[in-house]
């Protein structure tokens, strides 16, 4: 998929929207945030990678659906994070302020033992 595309854009809304705004009466459709998180990570872009950092960050329980059940033994949240952490591993962008961010949040143990695994990139200068 191209980087800018109408089902890219919409994927990164969708995620934007999970994190910030109040959940949808009836909560989210689990599939429908899983094909996001696929969208946003097939391929390396800086607006991805920025959404993702969002993803790992983020501290919001997110509410399913009734008829969309998780199949993970982990919260959906959690589920997103390891998610946005394999992604960004892939790409060597995983930073230590990241594990940091999961150790800050109190993340379960199999969150922070996916993040600590990836290869950890060099930090960007500060300014």
């Amino acid at each position: 998929m191209e980087p800018g595309s109408p089902l890219k854009d919409s994927s990164h809304q969708l995620l934007r929207r999970v994190l910030r705004a109040p959940a949808p009466a009836g909560g989210h459709h689990w599939h429908v945030l899983c094909q996001a998180m696929i969208e946003v990570s097939a391929g390396y872009t800086p607006a991805g990678e920025s959404l993702l950092r969002e993803v790992i960050a983020s501290g919001r329980e997110i509410p399913l659906s009734d008829v969309s059940p998780v199949p993970h033994a982990m919260s959906p949240g959690d589920a997103l994070k390891v998610h946005a952490i394999q992604a960004l591993g892939r790409w060597n962008k995983i930073r230590r302020r990241d594990v940091a961010t999961l150790e800050r949040q109190g993340a379960p143990a199999i969150v922070l033992a996916v993040a600590k695994a990836q290869p950890v990139a060099d930090e960007p200068a500060q300014r």
